[in-house]
C-alpha cells in the first residue's frame, strides 16, 4: 500500500533545513491560538488518524508486538532506519550520519535500556540499498527482520531516535519523547531532543498546532482514482478502505 499521499511544490522541499520553507513559514507565523475551528479540526483529525493506526508506510504487518520485543523490564528505545541516500537526509542533517550512528548514539545515551532498530520498508524489501550493515549493530541493538508496521512498533515504546523521518512526528502524536539527529520539520519547537539547533525556529507550539500546519495547512491530498483534491479526512477514509481491501484480498 502507498504511503499516505501528499502533493508538494517541488520548489518547496518541506525538509530543506537549509533555508525557510512554507511549511516552516506556516509553523513560525500562523496565530493558531485564534483559529479555534481549525484546531478543533486538527485535533479530531488526529485522533482519526491514530484510531485507524495508518501511517506513512502502511505496508508493514500488524502482530502482537511483544512476541517480536518480549517482556518489557525497563526503558525500550526505537531507533527508526532511513534511506541514507534520502533527501530529507541530505538536505535535513547538517552532520553525515548513518543509520548505524543513530543506532550506536541511542545505546550510548540510555545503557541501561532495550535498544529496537527498525530498518527502512524499502531495505528490508531490497528495494533501496543501505549504507551501513545492520549486522555490525546487532550486539547492542534488536533488529527487527520483518516490516512491522509503524503502529505496532510504537507499542511500548518509551522514546524514539531518528535522523530526520516523519515517523518520528508519528511518535510524538502518540506522546513518545523523539530525539532528532537532523532537523525535521517538527523539531525545534519545544516537543523534541534536538540535535540540530534552528535559529529560525524560536517559538513553542503544541502538537496539535503542528499538526494543523503539517497535515492540514500546507499539504494538498489527491484522490488516488480520481486525482480530484481531497481533503485530510476523506485521505484517511480512502487509504482505509485500501488497506482493508488489501488485506481481504
Amino acid at each position: 500500500m502507498p504511503p499516505l499521499s501528499l502533493a508538494f511544490d517541488a520548489q518547496d522541499m518541506y525538509f530543506n533545513a537549509n533555508g525557510p520553507t512554507d511549511l516552516e513559514d506556516i509553523l513560525r507565523t500562523y496565530d493558531f491560538e485564534s483559529d479555534d475551528a481549525l484546531m478543533n479540526r486538527a485535533r479530531a483529525t488526529r485522533e482519526q488518524l491514530l484510531a485507524s493506526r495508518l501511517s506513512k508506510y502502511n505496508s508493514g504487518h500488524s502482530l502482537d508486538i511483544a512476541s517480536i520485543y518480549g517482556k518489557k523490564t525497563g526503558k525500550r528505545v526505537l531507533v527508526i532506519g532511513q534511506v541514507e541516500r534520502d533527501a530529507s537526509i541530505a538536505y535535513g542533517c547538517s552532520q553525515k550520519m548513518t543509520n548505524n550512528d543513530l543506532v550506536r548514539l541511542a545505546s550510548l545515551e540510555n545503557p541501561a535500556a532495550q535498544i529496537i532498530y527498525k530498518p527502512h520498508p524499502e531495505v528490508l524489501k531490497g528495494t533501496a540499498k543501505a549504507k551501513s550493515d545492520p549486522e555490525l549493530v546487532r550486539d547492542i541493538a534488536l533488529i527487527l527482520q520483518q516490516d512491522i508496521s509503524l503502529a505496532d512498533a510504537l507499542e511500548t515504546i518509551d522514546h524514539v531516535y531518528t535522523i530526520t523521518s516523519l515517523a518520528g512526528f508519528e511518535a510524538l502524536l502518540r506522546g513518545i519523547n523523539v530525539t532528532t539527529a537532523g532537523c525535521p520539520f517538527y523539531s525545534g519547537w519545544g516537543l523534541t531532543d534536538d540535535r540540530q539547533p534552528n535559529q529560525r525556529r524560536n517559538r513553542k507550539l503544541t502538537i496539535d498546532q503542528i499538526f494543523a500546519a503539517a497535515y492540514i495547512l500546507y499539504p494538498r491530498y489527491l484522490d488516488p482514482v480520481t486525482k480530484a483534491p481531497i481533503e485530510i479526512e476523506q485521505a484517511l477514509e480512502v487509504l482505509a478502505r485500501m488497506r482493508a481491501e488489501q488485506i481481504a484480498a
